[in-house]
């Protein structure tokens, strides 16, 4: 058999086998297994139709995870089998120009043919963890009572805050949800909102980044329907769930760079973490703070070795772009929450740590000059 066919038929077995998993995800179709089966099957109804689900859930879980190693290890298999068959070639080829002209193009083949694979695993990783996100965001029909809050602060709302309810006044549920939450759908609003965020969050723990962003997210929606509210707030950190998910992935291949088994099982552990799906569920900054995090952690990792300043034939020469960069990604970090201070604060332990023992202090100093540059951004930005 052929090696483009049994590359085929791996693609569609394992295709098919993450396709039903997922399929699982819906309780839609978990409830239509548990009809078919009571029907067809045993003849009787199930008493616990929810322990069922449950089952058929974690089945589903299991089962792509189990289809999307096969479809891993299966692509060593078929690289191997490329491999013979590219030998083969040269064994019976007549003229050296040829088989070297075999051996490279056969070679190419394989390295695009593995790179389409990882991208295919990938993929599917993600499609998981994006599914499971958001099967458990359709799943929620209220907000917790600091969610309530993020949208009273986001939109600027003084109810819930600093304003009572008039006194001697019937409300009705829907008016008391319109009038605290988001009442106002005006573009015009929703810069004067983030403009007086930016004088003043009303939330000295936390910077006014989020609520911004979360505000812009709720443009144009004047209503008291939470449904609504959970979607544009979902959809935010859908976003930077995937910005998340394409850095920690990166992260990863700068961690573990000869593993690639390594580096998509430590992505699908982080991103199936129950801590990391409910980072991304809550209407809180927690997304955007692990976000900012992993980005943080992959352009330190990233830039650590390179010379920020550097002496060449007496010439004092400066890496301004990547310091000013650097900055930027710090600044944003420590806007993310107050106790990001402790998290860079680490970091900078260890550029000390390392450096002092090199005796290379002038990279001490640039990170220092990193820092005084990035502190900028967060004293403009923070409330006083």
């Amino acid at each position: 058999m052929k090696p483009n066919n049994i590359r085929k038929g791996v693609i569609i077995v394992c295709l098919l086998g993450i396709v039903a998993c997922l399929l699982l995800l819906m309780p839609q179709v978990r409830q239509m297994i548990i009809n078919i089966t009571e029907h067809f099957f045993i003849g009787r109804k199930l008493k616990d139709h929810a322990k069922w689900h449950e089952v058929l859930f974690a089945i589903s879980i299991m089962g792509t995870i189990l289809f999307g190693f096969s479809f891993y290890f299966c692509i060593f298999i078929i690289r191997f089998i490329r491999s013979k068959y590219v030998n083969y070639k040269i064994v019976f080829s007549n003229k050296k120009s040829v088989a070297t002209a075999d051996v490279a193009q056969g070679r190419k083949r394989s390295r695009v043919v593995i790179k389409s694979y990882q991208l295919y695993v990938l993929l599917i990783i993600y499609l998981l963890t994006l599914g499971i996100r958001i099967y458990w965001l359709t799943q929620k029909d209220g907000l917790m009572v600091d969610e309530g809050l993020s949208v009273v602060l986001a939109c600027y709302n003084d109810y819930m805050w600093t304003k009572n309810y008039e006194l001697n006044r019937q409300y009705t549920g829907k008016e008391v949800k319109e009038i605290s939450l988001c009442k106002d759908d005006s573009i015009k609003n929703v810069f004067g909102d983030i403009y007086r965020l930016w004088k003043d969050n009303r939330d000295s723990p936390h910077t006014n980044l989020y609520y911004s962003l979360f505000r812009l997210s709720l443009a144009g929606l004047k209503t008291g329907n939470i449904q609504l509210i959970i979607f544009r707030g979902g959809i935010l950190n859908l976003i930077f769930f995937t910005v998340s998910f394409i850095f920690f992935f990166l992260l990863m291949k700068l961690l573990f760079v000869n593993s690639k088994l390594l580096q998509f099982s430590a992505t699908a552990c982080a991103f199936l973490s129950t801590a990391t799906i409910s980072n991304t569920l809550f209407l809180r900054p927690y997304q955007i703070q692990e976000t900012m995090f992993i980005v943080f952690c992959y352009y330190f990792i990233k830039t650590f070795s390179l010379k920020k300043i550097f002496i060449h034939e007496k010439k004092l020469y400066i890496n301004t772009k990547l310091i000013l960069f650097l900055s930027l990604i710090t600044a944003f970090t420590l806007l993310t929450g107050y106790y990001t201070i402790i998290f860079i604060g680490l970091f900078g332990l260890y550029v000390v740590f390392v450096n002092y023992k090199t005796k290379n202090y002038t990279e001490i100093g640039c990170y220092i000059v990193i820092l005084c540059f990035s502190l900028v951004l967060p004293t403009l930005n923070l409330p006083f």
